[in-house]
C-alpha cells in the first residue's frame, strides 16, 4: 500500500511504501529509501483503504474539533465539527457537517489543516 507520511503538521507530506505493521501503525519505507519508520501522521494514497489516516493531535480528536470527512478515497473532502464520540476500540468522532443538524460516524477523518487538497 502507498501512503503519504509525515511527523508532525508543518512538515510537507512525503510519500512511501508500506512494508510491515508495528502494533496499528504501518512501517512505511519513503520512496528512494532503504529503511521503514512509523510516523505521526499518514494517510492512504489512491485505493489503499485498509490503513486509516491518522486524526489529528497525533491521533487524538475531541468534541470541537474542526475536522473534514468521508466514506471513501472517490468522495470529496466535506467541513464540519466533532460533536461526540462513539464506540470503543476504536472510538471514533461523530461529526457534523456545516450546515446539517445531525452528526455521523465517518471512514476518514482528519483536521481541517492536514487535509490533501
Amino acid at each position: 500500500d502507498k501512503l503519504r507520511v509525515r511527523d508532525n503538521e508543518k512538515e510537507d507530506w512525503k510519500t512511501g511504501t508500506v512494508t510491515d505493521m508495528r502494533g496499528d501503525k504501518p512501517v512505511v519505507k519513503l520512496d528512494g529509501q532503504s529503511r521503514g519508520f512509523t510516523w505521526t501522521f499518514f494517510e492512504p494514497i489512491g485505493g489503499s483503504a485498509d490503513i486509516k489516516p491518522t486524526p489529528p493531535s497525533g491521533g487524538k480528536i475531541s468534541v470541537g474539533d474542526k475536522v473534514q470527512v468521508r466514506d471513501n478515497e472517490k468522495e470529496d473532502w466535506k467541513n464540519g465539527t466533532v460533536t461526540d464520540m462513539r464506540g470503543d476500540k476504536p472510538v471514533k468522532p461523530v461529526v457534523k457537517l456545516d450546515g446539517q443538524s445531525r452528526g455521523f460516524t465517518w471512514t476518514f477523518s482528519t483536521c481541517e489543516e492536514t487535509t490533501p487538497s
